[in-house]
């Protein structure tokens, strides 16, 4: 996981606007073995409450079904 710091300006962007009552804690960029691609998976906290997102390398959010489901099976690593 890397720390926020380390982060791109893109991602970090895009957590501070879309979720501003959420505090990014971490996020790790993970190719995809079946097409090579890489995406930004981010983990938000507010109290007791967490969110784990997608983003690819602009800082856009991708939806869960567009993600390959090896990168899904390992999200639970990441609370």
């Amino acid at each position: 996981f890397k720390k926020v710091e380390k982060l791109p300006d893109a991602i970090k962007n895009y957590a501070k606007t879309n979720h501003p009552d959420f505090t990014l804690n971490s996020g790790e960029k993970i190719k995809s073995h079946k097409s090579g691609k890489y995406v930004y998976r981010i983990r938000l906290k507010k109290g007791a409450s967490k969110l784990v997102l997608y983003l690819n390398e602009s800082g856009e959010e991708v939806s869960k079904d567009n993600i390959d489901q090896e990168i899904l099976d390992t999200e639970s690593e990441a609370m």
